[in-house]
């Protein structure tokens, strides 16, 4: 009762030939939506007519009966095996007469016999062939007498010579009956013997002798002759199932499972059982998520399915013609002779007893819903089994029994549709529209997900795109998404799967382009993102009255753009590219004058100190560069008076007198760099100079960073570690502590931060630094800008360690304590 290869190992091959049908059999019908006339459909209109699972299939025998002997009564064995330069289909048939024989074909038309009839002078004691299996880079076979014999053949050309490599003889086992069923797990090869005293299971992981073999089970898996025979083993992942009963009819089908291929525990007992008239389990297979078993039962065939095999439970399912609660099939069929699982399908054969009508062959997509593929008996009543499936890239086979003129190798004489390939253009923000290129052989189409997430449904041969516009139709798509689809082209046999083709839905165009800082060579855009994710791409476009255009890449809503000429005007348009490099519209072009460039550049070599100075309205304005300030590299800065700035927030107010400092390979000082701004009256009228100081614009986060400062003779000086712009600016004057802020928090010296800056605090404000365990760490005063500074020093001129400190306020007659964070 071997099923076809399903298991990890074995060598499938491509049947290279026309499709040609010996005996052609009309489909079964699944309706007669008409009576009182003789109405002939073509196959194509039954199959756009009928839902998938009920298609009705055509099949041809590809054989003579019996391979030209009425003897070869039943193909109870079918696989496929490469031998080097050819792929062949192989059955393996029963022979009373003669012994059994093995055939094959590389066409699926011209087949040979491989192996001379009964072996190697045994005979009718090698009565049939139970099984065909590639291992090793060869093919098995296992034989039986159904009486007193059980062998292994093995043969490295799938052709005579074949070598006896187990034998009953030489095991000890003189009561095996058969060597019944075949499974790979791992890297070895299973076979399960059926024995009067109990089925055994054996292991070889080489089978080149008779010699290599090792019993696994005990007999009867210790429960004796009650499990008398291994009828059905199947590999699933990292599990071995095992099924078996008894040819006496005397106990019930069991399922016995091992995760090792040594120790097995029985999943089919009494508390999850079939029935009592279970006699045996006859095949397996896994099919979307669930465990299948075929159940041998007096009141006829059965079928059951588990999603849980340990625990159960198991459901009993039934096909479209079945007349009885307790059974899957019409009456007289008591067996299921072999499941598969092909294209798509879990495919069913069954054993007709009585000859009424002849075997039936179901395939269901969903595992539940059965429907007849081909008539009953494929239009002969004496053809009563279908012992094995073998598939192949083009083909289904199936062996066909009959014990009246020979059994019969039949196949589908539809082909799998060609793998398709399709595209996909991003319609908006949430819609894709695929498109694909008709398929040949192809009955419909679907768009997945996954190769198994089902989006379109099944759409028609004629159908070649589809837009999609959600997923499972709930959820949106979003913008600027990949999305990877699959594109299944389907038929009666089952689907062929395409490629995944990965796409973007479109970007959406960025608004409320910016000027968020003006300069001389220099300036700074800004944009909203317009549900643009983050990461986006987006092109800034710019350019000057009959000029070219030129553009700068960024992937966020912001652009400092710089080399820019002095009073000249410009215009920027801005845009965003989704993941594919498909353009949005562009935002409304806005433009800008620069400022004037008051700008120096100079080399800065590395071992040497370099101080660049400009004129300004209010006088010379410096930077001085310490040596060493970028490491040993050396590189070009470019210091030009700013003219326009971000706003500040509500506690500090600005000038619009300034520097930007610009590197011109990006580097930032590994030590201070010393500024020097001057100013003039009217720069600061209204304000109190004695709050100014100088503050750094920090562009990432949008906002000014104050710098401990000093002011005096109409200028102020800082020192920093991070070149940008600066501004000098004036503290709001503060009576309390609300508006009290700490720059950087943490402070992270390591980085070539200076020190930590307190602002808005009432002029000459006291603050105590405290650990947490109430030590004073350091004492400091607020100046007249209502600013303090702490250089991460104790009182004993030692630096602190990393941690969180409490900073307590004191000044106006007001209290407050606040945290600061140093990271070292």
């Amino acid at each position: 009762m071997a099923g076809l290869p399903r298991t990890p190992g074995l060598e499938h091959g491509t049947i290279d030939g026309k499709c040609v049908i010996i005996e052609p059999v009309i489909p079964a019908r699944a309706s007669q939506p008409f009576k009182g006339a003789v109405i002939f459909l073509a196959s194509s209109l039954i199959l756009s007519i009928l839902p998938v699972a009920g298609r009705a299939q055509t099949w041809g025998k590809v054989t003579t009966n019996g391979f030209g002997s009425a003897d070869n009564k039943v193909l109870s064995a079918g696989t496929t095996f490469y031998d080097g330069a050819n792929s062949y289909v192989y059955y393996g048939t029963s022979n009373t007469a003669t012994g059994a024989q093995v055939w094959r074909s590389s066409t699926g038309f011209d087949w040979n016999q491989a192996n001379t009839s009964g072996f190697d002078g045994f005979g009718t004691d090698n009565r049939a062939v139970s099984w065909l299996a590639s291992f090793g880079g060869a093919l098995f076979a296992g034989v039986t007498k159904h009486q007193t014999q059980g062998r292994v053949y093995r043969s490295p050309t799938g052709a005579d010579p074949w070598t006896l490599v187990f034998s009953s003889a030489t095991t000890l086992s003189l009561d095996m009956r058969g060597v019944e069923s075949h499974a790979l797990y791992g890297s070895r090869l299973y076979i399960g013997v059926s024995n009067t005293n109990g089925g055994e299971l054996w292991r070889t992981s080489t089978g080149s002798g008779l010699d290599q073999w090792t019993q696994i089970s005990t007999t009867g898996f210790g429960i004796g002759a009650r499990n008398m025979d291994v009828n059905s083993m199947l590999t699933v992942g990292a599990t071995l199932y095992v099924g078996l009963g008894s040819r006496l009819q005397t106990g019930q089908g069991q399922i016995w499972r091992s995760t090792d291929g040594v120790v097995f525990t029985q999943i089919l007992v009494a508390s999850n059982t079939f029935s009592a008239n279970t006699y045996s389990i006859s095949d397996m297979e896994y099919f979307n998520g669930y465990l299948y078993a075929a159940a041998h039962n007096s009141a006829g065939v059965q079928l059951w399915r588990t999603a849980d095999p340990v625990s159960g439970p198991w459901t009993q399912l039934f096909s479209s013609d079945g007349n009885a609660a307790d059974r899957f099939s019409a009456a007289g069929h008591f067996a299921i002779e072999s499941l598969a699982t092909y294209g798509g399908f879990l495919w069913a054969g069954t054993l007709d007893s009585t000859a009424l009508d002849g075997t039936r062959v179901y395939r269901s997509t969903d595992g539940t819903t059965f429907g007849l593929s081909g008539a009953p008996g494929f239009g002969t009543a004496t053809n009563v089994g279908a012992s094995d499936f073998v598939s192949t890239d083009t083909f289904v086979y199936a062996g066909i029994r009959n014990d009246a003129v020979g059994a019969a190798v039949w196949r589908s004489s539809s082909v799998l549709p060609s793998q398709p390939s399709f595209s996909g253009t991003a319609l908006g923000v949430s819609s894709i529209a695929w498109t694909w290129a008709s398929t040949s052989n192809a009955a419909g189409y679907r768009l997945l997900n996954s190769t198994s997430g089902n989006i379109s449904g099944d759409l028609s041969a004629a159908t070649l795109s589809f837009n999609e516009t959600a997923i499972w139709g709930t959820t949106l798509l979003s913008t600027n998404t990949a999305y990877t689809r699959y594109l299944a082209a389907f038929n009666e046999l089952g689907a062929t799967t395409s490629t995944a083709v990965t796409l973007y839905t479109a970007s959406t165009s960025p608004y409320g382009s910016a000027f968020h800082q003006v300069n001389g060579s220099s300036l700074t855009l800004t944009w909203t993102p317009n549900s643009n994710p983050i990461g986006t791409t987006y092109v800034v476009s710019y350019w000057i009255t009959d000029g070219s255009t030129a553009t700068v890449t960024v992937t966020t809503e912001t652009a400092t753009l710089t080399q820019l000429a002095g009073l000249t005007t410009y215009y920027f348009a801005i845009r965003s590219a989704n993941g594919n490099s498909v353009y949005s519209g562009y935002d409304v072009t806005i433009n800008t004058c620069t400022q004037p460039v008051y700008s120096a550049q100079a080399t800065v070599t590395p071992g040497e100190s370099q101080s660049i100075s400009i004129n300004t309205m209010a006088g010379v304005l410096n930077v001085f560069l310490p040596a060493g300030t970028f490491g040993t590299v050396g590189t070009d800065v470019t210091v030009s008076a700013a003219g326009t700035f971000p706003a500040p927030d509500g506690t500090m107010t600005g000038t619009a007198v300034g520097v930007e400092i610009l590197v011109s390979n990006g580097l930032q000082p590994s030590v201070p760099v010393e500024l020097s701004i001057p100013y003039r009256d009217a720069d600061v009228a209204g304000l109190d100079v004695s709050r100014l100081f100088i503050a750094r614009y920090d562009v990432e986060h949008r906002s000014w960073v104050p710098l401990h400062s000093g002011a005096g003779d109409h200028r102020v000086s800082a020192r920093t570690n991070h070149l940008s712009t600066f501004q000098i600016m004036a503290s709001v004057p503060s009576s309390g502590f609300d508006q009290t802020k700490v720059f950087p928090n943490p402070w992270r010296p390591s980085t070539g931060q200076t020190s930590m800056s307190f602002i808005n605090l009432p002029v000459d404000a006291e603050l105590w630094v405290y650990t947490f365990r109430g030590e004073v760490v350091a004492k400091l005063r607020a100046n007249g800008a209502g600013m303090a500074s702490w250089d991460g020093k104790n009182q004993f001129g030692l630096a602190v360690g990393s941690g969180v400190y409490l900073v307590h306020l004191k000044g106006n007659g007001n209290k407050k304590v606040i945290k600061a964070a140093i990271q070292r």
